[in-house]
């Protein structure tokens, strides 16, 4: 599942990417476009609902609501070798569903203070999530996720960049490594309504760059899912940073 309540941060970017990857490796994709603008379907298919001829076939979408969004999710689930859940920017009753029937969470978010304190609503919803599962009789259940940075330089590290991972690190909220870069070849793959793999340099340059990013974003979540990988920083000493 890809959530966050704040808009803009990156969740259907980064939702698509691993789409792409693992619809590489020829496996059945399944996305549950829950983002009432609904840009992972509109990436698959027109509004006659034609598909686009760059979108492989083994990457389907199903639009979902509140209302249905439990039994899209469960329906996918029993044909797919890999649901992913693209949810609009609002921590509600809607991504608290999605995180129940959920094996990971991916929080994308900015690298800024603002972004990182909107995520943190949905780490309260997994924790809430947590206690009620262990409550009920499972006190070692934990859901793993991972806060995600997104749209960052590949070349340089801002101070602020570097604050805010030093006050997630002193808060032990779990970490990918690999940050989502800004790059012009995530825009144009949705422009051109087609694939990373599909685009030329004429229309995007270092794409190989690109696909190079998204590929170790992909192995990363797929390790971390399956409990090869833990996010989680080690306990460190005191930075003065605080979280």
């Amino acid at each position: 599942m890809f959530a966050s309540p704040k808009g803009g941060v990156g969740k259907t970017t980064s939702c698509l990417l691993l789409a792409q990857m693992l619809a590489r490796t020829g496996a059945k994709v399944a996305i549950i476009d829950a983002d009432g603008r609904h840009r992972c379907s509109r990436w698959i298919k027109d509004e006659s609902g034609a598909r686009h001829a760059g979108i492989p076939e083994n990457i389907q979408v199903e639009d979902a609501g509140s209302e249905d969004i439990q039994d899209k999710i469960e329906a996918a689930a029993a044909t797919a070798d890999y649901v992913l859940v693209d949810l609009q920017g609002a921590a509600d009753l809607t991504m608290y569903e999605a995180i129940q029937l959920s094996d990971f969470v991916v929080i994308p978010t900015k690298p800024s203070d603002m972004d990182v304190e909107e995520a943190t609503a949905t780490i309260r919803l997994i924790y809430k999530h947590q206690k009620t599962i262990q409550k009920a009789g499972n006190p070692d259940y934990r859901l793993p996720f991972g806060v995600l940075f997104t749209m960052t330089n590949a070349a340089l590290r801002s101070r602020t960049m570097k604050h805010i991972e030093a006050n997630l690190i002193a808060a032990r909220i779990p970490i990918f490594e690999t940050e989502i870069n800004e790059r012009d070849a995530y825009r144009a793959f949705y422009s051109f309504r087609t694939t990373l793999d599909q685009l030329t340099e004429k229309e995007a340059p270092n794409v190989s760059k690109a696909i190079e990013n998204a590929d170790r974003f992909a192995r990363e979540v797929l390790d971390a899912a399956a409990g090869k990988k833990d996010l989680t920083p080690p306990a460190a000493a005191n930075t003065g940073a605080q979280a």
